[in-house]
């Protein structure tokens, strides 16, 4: 009996939205003490949180997005580090 062997094919997209999930899933276990209070927050309480956090969630999608678009350049330049010789002499017209 043989296998039927099926190629998948590589979505970036799916792999940025997994890596989004990740960080969305990150930010809303940082409300959890807010729905585990014995009353339920207020959407002030909300709003109050969400822009408190919202620059890490957003930051947090965007390094998602840069390491799915730009990561392989960083991966390159890893080990490349620049020669510094120091500034050049210039020397004095006088």
């Amino acid at each position: 009996m043989g296998y039927a062997a099926r190629v998948l094919e590589f979505d970036p997209l799916e792999e940025v939205r997994r890596m989004a999930h990740e960080q969305l899933d990150q930010w809303l276990e940082q409300m959890r003490p807010l729905f585990e209070q014995e009353k339920p927050p207020t959407l002030l309480e909300l709003s109050q949180h969400f822009t408190r956090t919202r620059q890490q969630l957003l930051g947090g999608v965007l390094q998602s997005l840069a390491d799915a678009h730009y990561g392989h350049c960083a991966r390159a330049i890893d080990g490349w580090k620049p020669r510094w010789r120091g500034w050049p002499r210039i020397r004095s017209t006088r």
